[in-house]
This record gives structure tokens, C-alpha cells and sequence, in this order.
């Protein structure tokens, strides 16, 4: 989804006996070898607006494949009554449908909300996207909990994982570390306490890592 925000100018808010915004067309940029398929505007109070329509801009999907919660792994997700519960098995059955090619335009509709690596149903299938690939073309839309299209829904696929406890090391009273073992860890962590509006964190972290010195430099 194309997400578009512009803010205004304090000096550009409404006053009344204000004439009435005027948008203009602002030409797109010199040396473009295509029309954008979108018109820019701008009016005498220099406030920007545009044309853009992401439910028209978007390509017909030959198939559709439905997630959402409290669906079921085992289903065929070809309607919301049978929907699939996790992106990746999403992908699984996405990837079944139609042939690789421009012919075949998957839709992974999917129910708006957070997708989590650590919830998994009984066969160990995470929620989230888990690097699934699939070869096909894929139009990936959020949906309401009722299964129809809402282009203010969002969707976030989290490979969230838990850190393991820290051990003492053997002969030392003040060194612990944490182990892990069957996945490498990420360089920044996050906290979902301190995120911006739409859930995206503020700020991350970079873990403490060892990088070797720089090399002294000659004379």
C-alpha cells in the first residue's frame, strides 16, 4: 500500500474571509521517461494535494488467498469462512495456485493486525511471514475482521523470538551470557512500549558487538 502524508504550513490553515484553495497542477519532474500515474497539486496557500487512488491503481487478482485470526493451517483459504491463520502458510497456498508467470496475480488478503513468529498453531507453523518464498505475482491487501478490503489496515509480520536467560560463566562472579543456539541473533532489538502511531518503533538499539581495531595509520 502507498502511504501519503503531507503536512501544512501553519500560515496555510483556513482563516475566514479566505478565498477558497485554488490547486494547481504542478508538472511532474523534468527528463521522466513515463507519465506518473499520479497528479500532484499545489494552491496559492501552498498546500499539496494529489489524485493518487491506490483501490483503482491496484492490479485484478486472478485468485485470492484469505488470513486471518482465528483461522485454520489445514484450510484452503479460498474464502474468508475458510481463511488460513499464518502469512507464511498463506504464501504456501499462494504459491499452488495458477502458474509462475504475468498471467497469474495472487491476492494474500489479509486480516489487518500483527503477525507474530512465536505464535504457532500445533504443527509449528508461525503466524508470520517467516521468510516464506513463493513464486507467483502477489498483491498483499489488509482486510477487516470480516474479510473485505480496508486500505487503512495494517499489517505487520514480526520475527519476534524470546532471549534466552543468562548463565553465570564458570570462574567468574561478575560474567553471565546468553546462548543461542538455533537461530542468529538480530544486531538491534526493539520495545512495542515506544512505538510511533502506527506501530512502528521509535528507535532501536544496536546491540553491544566486537569489531576488530582500526589499523594504525603511517606517517
Amino acid at each position: 500500500m502507498l502511504d501519503l502524508s503531507l503536512s501544512l504550513p501553519a500560515d496555510a490553515v483556513r482563516r475566514p474571509g479566505r478565498a477558497a484553495p485554488v490547486p494547481v497542477a504542478v508538472p511532474p519532474p523534468a527528463g521522466l521517461l513515463y507519465t506518473p500515474a499520479v497528479t500532484v497539486f499545489r494552491d496559492q496557500y501552498g498546500v499539496y494535494s494529489h489524485d493518487f487512488d491506490p483501490m483503482a491503481a491496484k492490479p485484478v487478482p486472478t485468485h485470492t488467498v484469505y488470513v486471518g485470526k482465528g483461522g485454520d493451517n489445514a484450510a484452503d483459504g479460498l474464502s474468508w469462512a475458510t481463511r488460513i491463520r499464518s502469512i507464511k502458510q498463506g504464501l504456501v497456498r499462494a504459491g499452488a495456485l495458477g502458474t509462475a508467470g504475468a498471467g497469474t496475480r495472487i491476492r494474500l488478503l489479509v486480516e489487518a493486525g500483527r503477525y507474530r513468529f512465536s505464535e504457532q498453531d500445533q504443527a509449528g507453523i508461525p503466524d508470520s511471514w517467516a521468510g516464506q518464498s513463493c513464486q507467483r505475482n502477489l498483491i498483499i491487501e489488509p482486510c477487516d475482521a470480516s474479510g473485505n478490503p480496508t486500505p487503512a489496515g495494517r499489517i505487520r509480520s514480526i520475527h519476534d523470538q524470546p532471549m534466552p536467560p543468562f548463565q553465570a560463566v564458570a570462574g567468574s562472579s561478575t560474567v553471565h551470557v546468553s546462548t543461542f543456539t538455533a537461530e542468529r541473533v538480530s544486531s538491534c532489538v526493539w520495545d512495542e512500549a515506544h512505538a510511533d502511531r502506527w506501530g512502528n518503533p521509535l528507535c532501536a538499539h544496536h546491540a553491544p558487538h566486537w569489531a576488530p581495531p582500526m589499523p594504525a595509520k603511517r606517517p
